[in-house]
């Protein structure tokens, strides 16, 4: 968890760099093109994700609905991929909570004097943040890619045990 949130630190502080070099050629029509994506991303990651919990592993289900009932989760490796992929899930909350959270500060702020008068200061952070829940929402796409390459790669082991055990 350190090491996320240490590395999370070190991702903004770049993107920071880097949209305080960029700001000016950035216009508002691009981000919100970004944060549309990033908004159909979340919901894409959302529905698939809570579905292959749910339908991969309904123990899951049990568990999250009686968490008495939390050992009826199948197996430490089976754990581990449910945890990453909750992690996922949490991850797309994020980014949709920080879309939400960046169009309520820009309508609180966008036609103030403040901003104007400061625009150096908020665009290179609202760019900044906008960056960083796209390298989250890559990072959840990602380990999505990842879990589904462990779950063929667990479906060919077990067929090809299976087919092991029927020529003996």
């Amino acid at each position: 968890m350190k090491r996320m949130i240490i590395s999370n630190i070190i991702a903004f502080v770049v993107m920071l760099v880097i949209a305080k070099f960029t700001y000016s050629q950035v216009v508002y029509s691009d981000i919100k093109d970004v944060l549309d994506i990033l908004k159909n991303a979340s919901a894409m990651i959302f529905t698939i994700v809570g579905i292959w919990i749910a339908y991969i592993y309904p123990n899951a289900i049990t568990a999250i609905v009686n968490p008495d009932s939390i050992s009826v989760v199948a197996g430490e490796r089976d754990a581990k991929r449910i945890e990453m992929l909750v992690g996922v899930i949490l991850s797309s909350a994020f980014v949709i909570a920080g879309i939400v959270v960046f169009f309520v500060v820009k309508t609180l702020l966008g036609n103030t004097a403040t901003y104007a008068n400061n625009i150096n200061c908020f665009k290179p952070v609202g760019i900044a943040v906008v960056f960083h829940l796209a390298f989250l929402q890559l990072t959840a796409l990602v380990k999505v890619g990842w879990s589904n390459y462990l779950f063929i790669n667990d479906l060919h082991s077990k067929i090809n045990k299976k087919k092991l055990a029927n020529e003996e």
